[in-house]
C-alpha cells in the first residue's frame, strides 16, 4: 500500500516538471485536445457513447487496436485515417517526453 502511494507522489513530481517546460505543457494539452476531437467524433458519427469513443480514440492513437471497436461508416474510416497520421506523433512525443521526464528525475535522484 505504501509503494502505491509512492508511486502517485513520484507521478505528481513529473507531471509538475513536465508542466514547468512550455513545449512540454503544449505537447501533452494537444495530445488532450486531439483525443477529445476523437471521442467527440466517434461519439456524434458513429454513434458510440462517451466511454467507448474515448476507448476506440486511445486504441487508435496508440496503434493498439484490439479490433473490438471499429469505425463503421464511411466518414468515420476517413476521418481515423487522417486521425491516425495526426495523433501517433503527438503520442509517440508526448511518451517521449514522459519517458525524458522520468530519466531527468531518476539522474536528479542518483546525484542526491
Amino acid at each position: 500500500m505504501l509503494s502505491f502511494f509512492l508511486l502517485f507522489k513520484r507521478i505528481k513530481t513529473i507531471l509538475h516538471l513536465i508542466f514547468k517546460q512550455e513545449d512540454q505543457k503544449a505537447l501533452l494539452l494537444s495530445t488532450f485536445f486531439i483525443l477529445m476531437i476523437g471521442n467527440l467524433f466517434y461519439h456524434t458519427i458513429e454513434k458510440l457513447d462517451y466511454l467507448d469513443a474515448l476507448y476506440l480514440a486511445v486504441m487508435t492513437l496508440t496503434t493498439v487496436g484490439y479490433g473490438d471497436l471499429a469505425p463503421q461508416t464511411t466518414l468515420g474510416k476517413l476521418f481515423t485515417i487522417g486521425y491516425v497520421f495526426i495523433g501517433i506523433g503527438l503520442i509517440s512525443a508526448s511518451i517521449a517526453t514522459f519517458s525524458s521526464t522520468i530519466d531527468k528525475l531518476k539522474h536528479n535522484d542518483q546525484r542526491k
